[in-house]
């Protein structure tokens, strides 16, 4: 049986490679002060993806389980479904859609991501932290699902 990499998978392996990335520009001795900003502001958004689904995990068992889901792809299985008090297979598979749909609008949104490691203006990256902020941080829809999940 084939697997198919979830787009919330890509982007984790976006923010991997981009970071590693970014720790080989930093140890430049020939980077500017802007162009050192523009790096260390990038790690500092990625901390805040990872941070945010770090927090999500920690709030219950449930949480870390369905978010865990998400982030490799797995599937929803009896055990677990049994384990963390979901009522049917399928309640729980709604569950992990909705939390999918919404991780991959927000928290690790295709779009931001890419443009996370394309640009290297300081303006741009910055407009991408306001993002974040504004669309995860402050996101009253995701912090209802996260609360009632």
């Amino acid at each position: 049986m084939s697997t198919t990499k979830t787009q919330i998978a890509t982007n984790l392996e976006t923010l991997n490679d981009g970071v590693a990335q970014i720790w080989v520009q930093l140890s430049s001795s020939s980077l500017t002060d802007e162009e050192r900003r523009v790096f260390l502001l990038k790690l500092s958004i990625v901390k805040m993806i990872f941070d945010f689904l770090k927090a999500m995990k920690d709030i219950s068992e449930k949480q870390a389980t369905l978010v865990t889901l998400c982030m490799r792809g797995g599937r929803c299985t009896s055990k677990d479904m049994r384990e963390l008090g979901f009522r049917t297979l399928d309640h729980m598979r709604y569950v992990r859609n909705q939390m999918e749909t919404l991780l991959e609008a927000t928290v690790l949104n295709t779009d931001q991501v890419n443009r996370l490691f394309k640009t290297n203006s300081l303006a741009e990256v910055m407009e991408i932290k306001n993002w974040y902020v504004t669309n995860v941080l402050q996101n009253k829809q995701l912090l209802r699902f996260i609360a009632q999940n």
